[in-house]
């Protein structure tokens, strides 16, 4: 059978060291926090740029735009941080 193609066939058997895909999880949702905490850090900075502005302009309704968007930041923050913290102490207990 092997002969009808022009190229040899590998026959792929059972691979010892693979990566468990629990490890592959964990990874790529380790990275989804990274990218989620380093987009909450700029949504602080972002605030706190807003309500710097509003004290200079005297602007009410940014000052309030900016008091709401940093406190969505900081609930963002400790989210963020607790599914880290869940997400290596179910993998520490899977290992």
């Amino acid at each position: 059978m092997s002969n009808l193609f022009l190229f040899p066939i590998a026959h792929a058997g059972v691979v010892a060291d693979a990566t468990p895909i629990s490890v592959v999880l964990a990874r790529m949702l380790d990275d989804v926090l990274t990218i989620a905490g380093t987009i909450c850090i700029l949504a602080i900075v972002i605030s706190g740029i807003l309500y710097l502005v509003s004290a200079k302009t005297g602007d009410e309704r940014l000052q309030g735009v900016a008091k709401k968007g940093f406190a969505a930041s900081v609930v963002g923050a400790v989210m963020i941080v607790g599914s880290l913290v869940l997400m290596r102490t179910i993998a520490h207990f899977l290992q």
